[in-house]
């Protein structure tokens, strides 16, 4: 949290330097710049646009949707150091298997997307804000209506 004294009870070195937080204080005591630091509007909005990609990803797991659908910025995915490549079987050489290319955000950026798209700034609201975030972070056409084959032969969403 944006909050120096719950910070210094944290770590009481961070007056000369934190090894531990990823924040610095300035001599008037207000922080520097680069420090990653949520207010208490900031954090609750984060909390709840990560319970809507849980409370997203759980249906999409009840309906069968199970696709592996990997992301990409840049050069880096999460590929990179999965232990379970094997078991997804993730190859692009196969037809279906494409990476979702999303766009290189500064952090303050994606701050306020989740944010505005959450309702917890500006009045603006969004019923489900994970999605839409999602959507206008994807570079390329979303494969989230792609349809799938089943063990039972039925085309599944």
């Amino acid at each position: 949290l944006k909050d120096v004294e719950v910070l210094k009870k944290m770590d009481r070195n961070l007056e000369s330097g934190s090894e531990i937080l990823p924040v610095g204080i300035k001599k008037d005591g207000d922080f520097k710049k680069t420090s990653s630091v949520a207010s208490e509007e900031e954090f609750q909005g984060m909390i709840q646009y990560v319970r809507s990609l849980l409370r997203e990803s759980g249906e999409d797991i009840l309906r069968g949707k199970i696709t592996v659908s990997p992301c990409k910025v840049g050069d880096r995915t999460p590929c990179d150091y999965c232990e379970y490549g094997g078991i997804c079987q993730f190859d692009l050489q196969l037809k279906d298997n494409q990476f979702r290319y999303l766009k290189d955000r500064k952090p303050e950026d994606v701050l306020e997307r989740i944010m505005k798209k959450t309702g917890m700034q500006s009045g603006v609201s969004s019923e489900n804000p994970s999605e839409s975030l999602l959507k206008e972070e994807s570079e390329e056409p979303s494969r989230k209506n792609q349809k799938f084959s089943g063990k039972d032969g039925e085309q599944h969403a």
